[in-house]
Protein backbone atom coordinates (compact mmCIF):
# COMPACT_ATOMS: atom_id res chain seq x y z
CA UNK A 1 0.00 0.00 0.00
CA UNK A 2 1.19 3.74 -0.78
CA UNK A 3 0.25 6.53 0.68
CA UNK A 4 0.10 10.32 0.63
CA UNK A 5 1.46 9.77 -3.16
CA UNK A 6 4.94 7.72 -2.40
CA UNK A 7 5.44 9.39 0.73
CA UNK A 8 4.23 6.11 3.04
CA UNK A 9 4.64 2.73 1.73
CA UNK A 10 3.33 -0.63 4.27
CA UNK A 11 3.84 -3.92 2.94
CA UNK A 12 2.24 -7.07 5.10
CA UNK A 13 3.04 -10.77 4.50
CA UNK A 14 1.32 -13.74 5.70
CA UNK A 15 2.13 -17.58 5.54
CA UNK A 16 0.62 -20.93 7.62
CA UNK A 17 1.50 -24.34 6.84
CA UNK A 18 -1.07 -26.98 8.44
CA UNK A 19 -1.80 -30.71 7.71
CA UNK A 20 -5.28 -31.19 5.30
CA UNK A 21 -5.71 -34.40 7.53
CA UNK A 22 -5.99 -34.65 11.15
CA UNK A 23 -4.92 -31.18 11.66
CA UNK A 24 -5.26 -30.38 15.58
CA UNK A 25 -2.66 -33.62 15.97
CA UNK A 26 -0.11 -32.30 12.94
CA UNK A 27 2.68 -29.78 13.77
CA UNK A 28 1.65 -25.73 12.47
CA UNK A 29 3.79 -23.16 11.27
CA UNK A 30 2.46 -19.76 10.52
CA UNK A 31 3.55 -16.01 10.97
CA UNK A 32 3.99 -12.93 8.81
CA UNK A 33 5.94 -9.78 8.34
CA UNK A 34 4.42 -6.35 8.70
CA UNK A 35 7.17 -3.49 6.39
CA UNK A 36 7.03 0.00 6.39
CA UNK A 37 9.02 2.83 4.64
CA UNK A 38 8.52 6.46 5.32
CA UNK A 39 10.16 9.26 2.99
CA UNK A 40 11.36 11.69 4.14
CA UNK A 41 13.49 13.23 1.53
CA UNK A 42 14.00 12.01 -1.97
CA UNK A 43 17.82 9.97 -0.33
CA UNK A 44 16.42 9.31 2.74
CA UNK A 45 13.96 7.03 4.29
CA UNK A 46 12.92 5.35 8.07
CA UNK A 47 12.69 1.85 7.42
CA UNK A 48 10.81 -0.03 10.08
CA UNK A 49 10.55 -4.26 10.16
CA UNK A 50 8.22 -6.73 12.17
CA UNK A 51 8.52 -10.51 12.49
CA UNK A 52 6.71 -13.10 14.11
CA UNK A 53 7.19 -16.85 13.48
CA UNK A 54 5.50 -19.42 15.29
CA UNK A 55 5.73 -23.05 15.23
CA UNK A 56 3.37 -25.68 17.12
CA UNK A 57 3.96 -29.24 17.28
CA UNK A 58 0.86 -31.06 19.24
CA UNK A 59 2.95 -34.53 19.23
CA UNK A 60 3.56 -36.36 22.69
CA UNK A 61 4.38 -40.23 23.85
CA UNK A 62 2.92 -41.67 26.68
CA UNK A 63 3.63 -45.06 28.04
CA UNK A 64 3.95 -46.79 31.07
CA UNK A 65 6.58 -49.65 31.78
CA UNK A 66 7.44 -51.67 35.02
CA UNK A 67 11.05 -51.99 35.30
CA UNK A 68 11.09 -54.80 37.96
CA UNK A 69 12.78 -57.10 34.97
CA UNK A 70 14.96 -59.20 37.92
CA UNK A 71 12.77 -59.37 40.90
CA UNK A 72 15.11 -58.72 43.23
CA UNK A 73 14.77 -54.68 43.41
CA UNK A 74 11.28 -54.55 44.80
CA UNK A 75 11.85 -50.33 43.89
CA UNK A 76 11.62 -51.24 40.73
CA UNK A 77 8.49 -53.55 40.80
CA UNK A 78 5.99 -50.15 40.43
CA UNK A 79 4.32 -49.15 36.91
CA UNK A 80 6.51 -45.79 35.69
CA UNK A 81 5.10 -43.33 33.36
CA UNK A 82 7.35 -41.78 30.91
CA UNK A 83 5.64 -38.25 29.12
CA UNK A 84 7.30 -36.82 26.13
CA UNK A 85 6.06 -33.47 24.70
CA UNK A 86 6.85 -31.60 22.03
CA UNK A 87 7.57 -28.01 22.52
CA UNK A 88 5.99 -24.83 21.03
CA UNK A 89 8.54 -22.68 19.21
CA UNK A 90 8.06 -18.68 18.32
CA UNK A 91 10.47 -16.13 16.67
CA UNK A 92 10.29 -12.47 17.02
CA UNK A 93 12.76 -9.97 15.92
CA UNK A 94 11.90 -5.67 15.41
CA UNK A 95 13.75 -3.55 13.10
CA UNK A 96 14.76 -0.28 12.49
CA UNK A 97 16.91 2.55 10.81
CA UNK A 98 17.48 5.03 7.99
CA UNK A 99 18.09 3.95 4.83
CA UNK A 100 20.14 6.16 2.25
CA UNK A 101 19.71 6.27 -1.68
CA UNK A 102 23.50 7.22 -2.44
CA UNK A 103 22.99 6.83 -5.92
CA UNK A 104 20.17 9.36 -6.26
CA UNK A 105 22.17 11.65 -4.18
CA UNK A 106 25.12 11.31 -7.16
CA UNK A 107 22.37 11.20 -9.76
CA UNK A 108 23.55 7.64 -10.97
CA UNK A 109 21.46 5.49 -12.92
CA UNK A 110 22.76 2.22 -11.06
CA UNK A 111 21.74 0.96 -7.55
CA UNK A 112 23.77 2.75 -4.78
CA UNK A 113 21.79 2.79 -0.81
CA UNK A 114 23.37 2.37 2.68
CA UNK A 115 20.83 1.04 5.19
CA UNK A 116 21.49 1.32 8.95
CA UNK A 117 19.35 -0.52 11.80
CA UNK A 118 19.03 -1.24 14.90
CA UNK A 119 17.19 -4.77 15.89
CA UNK A 120 16.22 -7.03 18.54
CA UNK A 121 15.23 -10.49 18.10
CA UNK A 122 13.85 -12.93 20.91
CA UNK A 123 11.99 -16.54 21.37
CA UNK A 124 12.06 -20.00 22.91
CA UNK A 125 15.70 -20.88 21.53
CA UNK A 126 18.62 -19.13 22.95
CA UNK A 127 19.14 -16.36 20.59
CA UNK A 128 17.81 -13.27 21.81
CA UNK A 129 19.61 -10.25 21.33
CA UNK A 130 20.30 -6.77 20.37
CA UNK A 131 22.23 -5.78 17.52
CA UNK A 132 23.36 -2.62 14.72
CA UNK A 133 23.54 -3.70 11.38
CA UNK A 134 24.89 -2.30 8.04
CA UNK A 135 23.44 -3.30 4.64
CA UNK A 136 25.08 -1.24 1.13
CA UNK A 137 23.63 -2.35 -2.07
CA UNK A 138 25.87 -1.53 -5.42
CA UNK A 139 25.02 -2.05 -8.96
CA UNK A 140 25.38 -1.01 -12.24
CA UNK A 141 24.73 -2.12 -15.69
CA UNK A 142 26.26 -3.16 -18.90
CA UNK A 143 25.05 -1.17 -21.81
CA UNK A 144 24.07 -1.74 -25.04
CA UNK A 145 24.80 0.62 -28.45
CA UNK A 146 21.13 2.00 -27.56
CA UNK A 147 21.73 2.93 -24.24
CA UNK A 148 19.62 0.16 -22.52
CA UNK A 149 20.63 -2.19 -20.02
CA UNK A 150 21.58 -5.38 -21.15
CA UNK A 151 23.19 -6.87 -17.76
CA UNK A 152 22.41 -5.61 -14.38
CA UNK A 153 24.46 -6.54 -11.49
CA UNK A 154 23.56 -6.04 -7.78
CA UNK A 155 25.46 -6.73 -4.88
CA UNK A 156 23.87 -6.16 -1.46
CA UNK A 157 26.59 -6.67 1.74
CA UNK A 158 25.50 -7.09 5.04
CA UNK A 159 26.55 -7.11 8.77
CA UNK A 160 24.94 -7.46 11.96
CA UNK A 161 26.59 -6.92 15.45
CA UNK A 162 24.72 -8.62 17.94
CA UNK A 163 25.64 -9.37 21.97
CA UNK A 164 25.50 -12.86 21.14
CA UNK A 165 26.41 -13.63 17.67
CA UNK A 166 27.33 -11.66 14.78
CA UNK A 167 25.61 -12.02 11.12
CA UNK A 168 27.50 -11.34 7.92
CA UNK A 169 25.45 -12.34 4.40
CA UNK A 170 26.23 -11.47 1.04
CA UNK A 171 23.92 -11.65 -2.30
CA UNK A 172 24.88 -11.06 -5.74
CA UNK A 173 22.24 -10.73 -8.85
CA UNK A 174 22.76 -10.74 -12.08
CA UNK A 175 19.73 -10.15 -14.54
CA UNK A 176 19.68 -10.30 -18.21
CA UNK A 177 16.37 -7.65 -19.06
CA UNK A 178 16.53 -9.00 -23.11
CA UNK A 179 16.07 -12.78 -22.67
CA UNK A 180 14.10 -12.56 -19.14
CA UNK A 181 17.27 -14.31 -16.83
CA UNK A 182 17.89 -13.80 -13.73
CA UNK A 183 20.09 -15.53 -11.42
CA UNK A 184 20.83 -14.67 -7.48
CA UNK A 185 23.47 -16.43 -4.92
CA UNK A 186 23.55 -16.22 -1.25
CA UNK A 187 25.58 -17.08 1.38
CA UNK A 188 25.10 -15.91 5.20
CA UNK A 189 27.45 -16.66 7.97
CA UNK A 190 25.25 -16.94 11.54
CA UNK A 191 28.21 -17.21 14.77
CA UNK A 192 29.49 -20.60 13.56
CA UNK A 193 26.92 -21.71 11.31
CA UNK A 194 26.89 -20.99 7.23
CA UNK A 195 23.59 -21.27 4.66
CA UNK A 196 24.15 -20.52 1.32
CA UNK A 197 20.68 -20.14 -1.27
CA UNK A 198 20.84 -20.51 -5.24
CA UNK A 199 18.15 -19.29 -7.10
CA UNK A 200 17.15 -18.75 -10.99
CA UNK A 201 14.14 -17.45 -13.05
CA UNK A 202 13.02 -17.51 -16.71
CA UNK A 203 10.50 -14.63 -17.58
CA UNK A 204 8.34 -16.51 -20.27
CA UNK A 205 5.70 -14.02 -20.80
CA UNK A 206 4.31 -11.23 -19.46
CA UNK A 207 2.09 -13.12 -16.34
CA UNK A 208 4.34 -16.19 -15.88
CA UNK A 209 8.20 -16.90 -15.08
Amino acid sequence: VLLFGDKLYVAFTGFADVATQDTKNKPQFYGGSLKTSLKFTEVMRLNAEQQRIVAKDPRFFLETINLDFTGLDPDLNQTFTIDSRAKDKNYTRTQIGPSFDIGRLMESKDAFTVDMFWAKQEGTDDYNQQSLGVSVLKGFSIRDSAGKPWMTITNRAGAEFGQQQNIYSDRVNVALPNWGVAVSAEGRLIGDAKTYYLSAGKKLGDNSE
